[in-house]
This record gives C-alpha cells, structure tokens and sequence, in this order.
C-alpha cells in the first residue's frame, strides 16, 4: 500500500511539472513564432520551412504631420525582418510608384532563385524606406501609409500631413478679403515663389536599401539599393573604396539596382559596403553591412 501511494505521489509530481513546463515555454514564445509550411518547387513534397515569421518597424515618422506650403519633407520608415520583405508606401489607399516602373512590381528575389537545396537560411535584415516630397502643396496633404509584407505578415504606418496654411478670413470685402486672397494663393501654391520649386531635373536620392544583413555563410546574400531621379540616376557599388564592376568576381549588379553575393565568395564574417546614386543634378549615398554566421551547431 506504502508502494502504491509513493508510486502514485511521484507519478503526480512529474506530471505537475511537465505542465508546468508547458505553460512556461508557451509564454516564453516569441508571437511572431509561427510553424508553416512552404511548397517544394522540385517536387510535391511539403517541407517545413526553416524561417520563424518576424517582422517590425524600428522607426516611423510621427503620426500627425503639419506642413507649410513649398516646404520640401522626407517621411522615413525602418523595419527588421525575417525573411526579407516588400516595402512601398501607399497614399490615401493607392500605392505611390517610386524609382524606375519596374520597382512597382514585387519581383522574387534574385537570392532565392540561386538558392540550392533550400540550405537553412537566417534571411533576417534590416530595410530603410523614405519617400521624398518636395514643395508642399494642398494637393499633397492625405494620409501616407508605409506598407512592408513577407508571405505570412503584413504591417503599415500611417502619417496624417497636413497644410499649416489653412484658407482663414471671412467672406466679405475690405481689408479682410484681401488677406483672404493673399492666404489663398499662398495656400493653393499659386504664388510665384512656387517657381522656384520646378526644374527640369532632380537630383539623385536613393529611397530605399538595405541597413544591415545577417546570413549564414555558403548562401547567397542580396543588398538593396533603389534611387530615383531626373535624368534616372546610374548606381555603383564599392567595397573597402574599390568600385565592383560587373566583371568582379564573386558579385552580381542587378538591373535594378541591388548587389548580389554569391556563396562561394562568402568566406569572410563581416562585410561593409557602400551604394551611391548619381545623375546631373546630384548624388546619394549608403552604406549596408553584411554579417555572417557560421553554419556549425
């Protein structure tokens, strides 16, 4: 009987600590861990994906923007992802096309299609978007939207701008109405201190790249590096101050714009490049940072 009840008292305690265990790891879980399953392209087989979904914003712009006619801004946003994700900025609801039109659409990455053997992969960076605008007007007030998505998570900012200059006055004669008039053309950009904000080109600026990138080592790694201007602006990349050209070992420049490592060249820990836009008019730089880790347990 002795036997029985100390049998019965050990099985009782295990148990309460297995639970207990339980309870302790599900809070201990990160919410952006999920299990989800991605289509082998060789075949029919299903494979669990090596990715825990993860995806924030590091930095927004302010919630409420008030903004005086002809001022020129920058709205910027920073997320941390895993794997990489698509970024763009809407403006009341419809996406905003920035750079060249092939940006607008959301090509596979080039990393990807080289990838072998579907390696396990870390994938996880850090992205800068910003949107440029330049001499503030009426029209340009609204609710702007910076949008990042991978295939399991979706997150957006959104900044109210508006004027600083609304139309004030009553609607009468005399010396009131002419301040109405005045506010007026000041408020609706028809003032002729607007010229001074048209040209016939833009400098070079680039809007959105990559911050930092960790990877593992023995897979391909792709920087961003996306710039808008007038003339459309010429992109170089360098490392440790020398140019890659696209006869550079080891390295691929896309069309548009980013810088492809290729694996087997990645036989270092740490990278830092540097990614300048150009055209007549002016220029832009960054710099992105590449860290390897190793692949051993």
């Amino acid at each position: 009987m002795k036997t029985t009840s100390i049998v019965v008292l050990i099985l009782y305690y295990w148990l309460g600590c297995c639970y207990s265990y339980r309870d302790i790891y599900k809070k201990q879980r990160s919410p952006f861990r999920r299990n989800w399953y991605q289509q082998n392209r060789v075949g029919s087989k299903r494979v669990r994906s090596p990715l825990a979904g993860k995806l924030h914003f590091s930095s927004t712009p302010e919630e409420q923007k008030i903004v005086s006619i002809g001022e020129s801004f920058t709205l910027s946003c920073d997320i941390i992802s895993k794997p990489h994700a698509n970024m763009y900025w809407n403006k009341n609801g419809v996406r905003i096309p920035q750079g060249a039109s092939s940006n607008l659409v959301d090509e596979q990455r080039y990393e990807d299609k080289v990838s072998a053997h579907r390696r396990p992969r870390v994938r996880q960076s850090s992205q800068m978007l910003q949107l440029f605008i330049d001499c503030f007007t009426p029209e340009k007030a609204g609710t702007y939207e910076c949008v990042a998505e991978t295939d399991s998570h979706r997150i957006s900012h959104s900044t109210v701008v508006e004027t600083a200059c609304p139309v004030t006055g009553q609607n009468s004669y005399g010396a009131d109405f002419l301040f109405r008039i005045l506010n007026y053309m000041l408020c609706s950009g028809r003032f002729p201190a607007k010229e001074q904000c048209n040209s016939n080109g833009m400098g070079a600026r680039i809007y959105s790249y990559t911050t930092y990138r960790i990877e593992k080592s023995g897979t391909a790694v792709q920087l961003s590096c996306r710039a808008q201007g007038t003339p459309t602006p010429t992109i170089s990349w360098y490392k440790d101050k020398k140019k890659i050209l696209p006869s550079t070992s080891g390295y691929k420049l896309l069309a548009n714009g980013d810088l492809v490592l290729e694996s087997w060249h990645l036989n270092e820990h740490f990278f830092l490049f540097t990614c300048k836009a150009e055209n007549d008019f002016g220029n832009d730089s960054i710099s992105s940072s590449v860290y390897l880790v190793s692949n051993k347990k």
